[in-house]
């Protein structure tokens, strides 16, 4: 898990650009490991059984490009 700085902004738009620019720092996997993570997070608090339909889409789109 990563260490993240709270961090304070003056508008919208200089979090947005603040975020864009954390998230094209990340790895690919790193994108797709916490994807992953906010999904089962999600079918938990939905209590839905975790399925792999997420990741089915990814590894299509990866074998597209």
């Amino acid at each position: 898990m990563r260490k993240v700085k709270i961090k304070t902004f003056r508008s919208y738009e200089e979090a947005d650009e603040d975020y864009e620019d954390d998230m094209l720092s990340l790895s690919p996997e790193e994108r797709i490991s916490i994807m992953e993570h906010l999904r089962r997070q999600y079918f938990l608090i939905k209590n839905l059984p975790l399925d792999l339909k997420v990741k089915r889409v990814i590894e299509k789109s990866r074998t597209e490009e």
